[in-house]
């Protein structure tokens, strides 16, 4: 009867030695399956982020060039403005009152143009950026 007994052990031992290989190659397989899941994810987040850091760069280059066009209208404003205001200091040097009368009527119709326009400052960019989600 113990014969039997260790016969029925050994092949009760030699079971789970083969459910333990079966075990091993298991949890082997779904290390695998769990490693390229993460490397497919990996690839996901960095194209991801690729696409993202462009969708960024595209709108602050917008931005860039937005405030470089009211900065460029900004200074011709100014240096018209300036313009003016050198004229009318170069008037008052002026040698004769007929060379003085000649060139003041002019002046004051560009100045009073000058001083109609207003300053474009309509069309500000936003320094705050859209939420990229």
């Amino acid at each position: 009867k113990l014969q039997q007994r260790i016969n029925g052990t050994e092949e009760l031992l030699e079971q789970l030695r083969m459910t333990e290989i079966e075990v091993n190659r298991g949890a082997e397989a779904q290390r695998t399956v769990i490693n390229n899941e993460m490397d497919h994810l990996r690839e996901l987040i960095e194209t991801k982020r690729h696409q993202l850091l462009s969708k960024s760069a595209l709108e602050e280059k917008q931005k860039r060039v937005h405030i470089q066009a009211q900065v460029d209208r900004a200074e011709a404003a100014r240096q018209e403005s300036s313009g003016l205001v050198t004229r009318s200091k170069e008037l008052l040097v002026q040698p004769s009152e007929h060379a003085f009368l000649a060139v003041v009527l002019p002046l004051i119709q560009d100045m009073k143009k000058c001083a109609g326009q207003p300053v474009d400052d309509s069309a500000r960019v936003s320094p705050a950026f859209r939420p990229l989600s």
